[in-house]
């Protein structure tokens, strides 16, 4: 199909993908400063296999999301980019196409590295050969393929495919290489997306399964690789075999899930280090010692990630990821509490009016993880974590309110026709008609105050 007559125009692309790859270059920079801070909660061969991924992620995204931003026809092993070292020609696409299956590949192998880490098989001799292999295969037989192209058998392949004539047109940075080869390299690339799609299935059925805790960073960040590696590349693969009129459904989804692969692994990252975990674990305790140090009832005000979080803080027992025991109740020592546009029954971000599952839609992304993640949508059934928090009522404080909005872009309002922010045995609530997420907490202040007094709101 023609740039010209896609949805999205190549600028909004671009600019939508350099706004990713600065962020994730930031973000993903921040988290090699940090990575030290893991070395002790992990083994030696855990901790470099997660140094390594997260240098990998953040070469192989800032080249897709910057440097190639790419769109490739896999029967003609080709297409044409619009990134900074495409246009102008400052870098070849066939150049481009082989550093990013240098990358894909390299990643690929630490997706294989994590499972022989599982099963205590990281120095197997084994491991070293199939890492090298992995990496080098494709892109090693790319570049003999394009080396041995004749000028004549690749015309050929230009005459023949019908998007050609626009990349000529408009003077794109693309490359192709003969369609004998091209095909070729679609058997070869459809075997790798079934290896994908066999450990995409068997990763999914373990980390949903009930005794497995997501929090394991391993199971964490395979489940990341399939959802932000692993779709792109069979988005791409499915334009082999199947003609569409409007090939912007495949390719727009697939570059922007793929831009995003560095962002989702950094922020993987944070959120299983020891400073957030110890962060979680610590709310009990400070409100412990507010209530001794008083000695009058605390009175909470929590929003967003804070409801739900606070609400286990004051709920005790053990963690539903590791089992781990923060502690009994402290419902005795709490006055009131409201609870500020929070995820109680999970999230359903309400978009241009329209309520969408995310969890649902996009299960393995951190947040939404089954276990203890705010996983919400495929009704009735919702994370352990929203389970445990709402397993019991009117242990959050002696007073109980919550504020939300119909509008809210962050949580939603209605998640399996409950009212998500609403929270079993309260005494009231106020629910706002057209706030976003964040003004819902600042414009209601006058709100909280009075909730918090037992006056009228």
């Amino acid at each position: 199909m023609s740039a010209d007559r896609r949805p999205i125009s190549d600028y909004t692309i671009t600019v939508v993908c350099y706004t990713i790859g600065g962020l994730s270059l930031i973000i993903s920079v921040c988290c090699l400063i940090f990575a030290r801070r893991l070395q002790p909660s992990c083994t030696k061969g855990v901790f470099a296999i997660l140094v390594l991924l997260q240098i990998l992620y953040t070469l192989h995204n800032f080249h897709f999301s910057v440097l190639f931003i790419p769109f490739l026809y896999i029967e003609v092993g080709g297409g044409y980019c619009i990134g900074l070292m495409c246009e102008p020609h400052h870098l070849d696409f066939a150049t481009n196409v082989i550093i990013l299956m240098f990358l894909t590949g390299y990643l690929r192998s630490m997706f294989f590295l994590l499972v022989f880490v599982q099963h205590q098989r990281l120095l197997d001799a084994f491991v070293g050969i199939s890492i090298i292999v992995g990496g080098n295969i494709l892109p090693l037989k790319y570049t003999s393929l394009h080396l041995r192209a004749s000028k004549h058998s690749v015309n050929l392949t230009l005459e023949k495919f019908r998007h050609t004539a626009d990349w000529v047109e408009h003077n794109r940075n693309f490359g192709v290489i003969p369609k004998e080869d091209g095909d070729n390299l679609t058997h070869v690339m459809a075997f790798i997306s079934a290896i994908y799609s066999l450990f995409a299935v068997v990763c999914s059925i373990h980390i949903v399964s009930p005794d497995v805790g997501l929090n394991n960073r391993a199971n964490a960040t395979v489940a990341n690789f399939v959802a932000f590696i692993t779709v792109p590349i069979a988005l791409m693969m499915s334009m082999s075999f199947r003609h569409l009129e409007d090939d912007s459904i495949v390719f727009l989804p697939g570059i922007f899930l793929s831009s995003l692969s560095s962002i989702s692994h950094s922020l993987l990252t944070l959120a299983h280090s020891p400073l957030i975990k110890a962060r979680k674990l610590s709310l009990s305790t400070s409100e412990r010692a507010v209530h001794a140090y008083t000695g009058r009832r605390v009175d909470v005000v929590a929003f967003s990630m804070g409801v739900p979080i606070s609400r286990k803080a004051i709920r005790g027992g053990h963690c539903v990821e590791n089992n781990h025991y923060i502690g009994a109740p402290i419902t005795d020592k709490m006055g009131t509490y409201v609870g500020v546009a929070g995820p109680n029954k999970g999230v359903a971000p309400v978009l241009m009016g329209i309520p969408y599952a995310l969890c649902a839609i996009s299960p393995l992304i951190p947040v939404c993880n089954p276990v203890d993640g705010l996983f919400s949508g495929f009704c009735p059934f919702k994370s352990r974590f929203i389970d445990d928090i709402n397993r019991s009522s009117r242990y959050e404080g002696q007073r109980i309110y919550t504020i939300g909005s119909t509008m809210d872009e962050v949580v939603g309002h209605y998640v399996c026709t409950e009212v998500t922010t609403r929270i079993k045995g309260q005494n009231g609530e106020r629910i706002f008609k057209d706030k976003k997420h964040d003004p819902t907490f600042r414009s209601s202040f006058d709100t909280q105050l009075a909730m918090l007094n037992g006056w009228p709101f």
